[in-house]
């Protein structure tokens, strides 16, 4: 009868010895042979865990935030810390002048050194202390009718200064001195929050990952060991057929159960690998098809 544009041919023509050897034949032609796979890696669930956590992008970014918003809790800190301030300076001035017998020379030699030191409180009051000094020396000429000079010196200049300032109108206050470090306090904490948070998600997700890659493993395992008992009851019942000791209705049971546990293992290798790239990702990029858990 024609069913369509396909011609069906009466199962009854054909033998039954022959409708199960192809049947048999099918079924192996559909089942592809599996691929040479690399040289398995065999992984712990602790190890699985160290990879992660040393591998992982994300945390690595993550602990780079939290050393930066450490840094800048301690930059916020040291710009309060009280500065320190040292110089010292010199000079050296001449100048002519007029006598009744030539011309003479004059000058003026100082030397100074000066210390200082400020430092905010907490209400942004500055606090500053400086402490001058010099010495200074002079050569003139004072008989205008003689070339003869004098040194008049050292003379010694030193001076102390204390002064405070605190703003009334602008930036007074705890809140507005210490706004800054207690931002960066709050940020670092924050940072700190987030890297346990996300340390805490990827063990949990390797974890996850890695036992699903188990059961999806020992899955895979019972379905091949199902497959392989079917191929043999098949061959057996094959060899009964062609005694006369079994009926042929019975080959083509034992054929399809065959084809229905190769499509349940072609299944579980689906998941095996799924399961492995998953687990793969959050090991940083390790190779999925040598990932077997111990």
């Amino acid at each position: 009868m024609l069913v369509g544009d396909i011609d069906v041919m009466d199962v009854s023509i054909i033998k039954p010895a022959r409708l199960t050897g192809a049947l048999v034949a099918l079924t192996l032609a559909t089942s592809a042979p599996l691929a040479a796979q690399p040289e398995a890696q065999t992984l712990t669930a602790e190890a699985a865990l160290a990879t992660a956590l040393t591998e992982s992008p994300e945390l690595r970014a993550t602990l780079l935030d939290t050393l930066a918003a450490r840094a800048a809790t301690r930059a916020a800190a040291d710009a309060r810390t009280p500065i320190f301030r040292a110089g010292v300076d010199t000079s050296f001035r001449e100048n002519f002048s007029g006598t009744a017998v030539g011309v003479v020379r004059n000058d003026n030699r100082a030397v100074g050194g000066s210390l200082g030191l400020s430092w905010v409180s907490d209400l942004g009051t500055t606090v500053s202390l400086d402490v001058t000094s010099s010495a200074q020396w002079r050569t003139v000429n004072r008989d205008p009718s003689t070339r003869l000079s004098f040194t008049i010196g050292p003379n010694y200049v030193g001076q102390a200064l204390v002064t405070a300032r605190q703003p009334l109108l602008r930036g007074g206050g705890r809140d507005a001195v210490l706004a800054a470090e207690r931002e960066a306090e709050a940020l670092e904490h924050s940072s700190m929050h987030q890297r346990d948070a996300l340390a805490s998600q990827l063990v949990r997700d390797v974890l996850v990952a890695y036992w699903e890659l188990w059961y999806a493993e020992r899955a895979l395992a019972v379905d091949r060991e199902a497959e392989g008992l079917a191929e043999r009851q098949l061959r057996e019942a094959e060899q009964r057929v062609e005694l006369g000791t079994f009926a042929p209705t019975e080959a083509l049971r034992f054929g399809s159960e065959l084809a229905r546990l190769r499509e349940a293992r072609r299944g579980s290798e689906a998941t095996r690998r799924a399961r492995a790239l998953e687990l793969a990702r959050l090991l940083g990029g390790a190779d999925p098809a040598r990932l077997v858990p111990d």
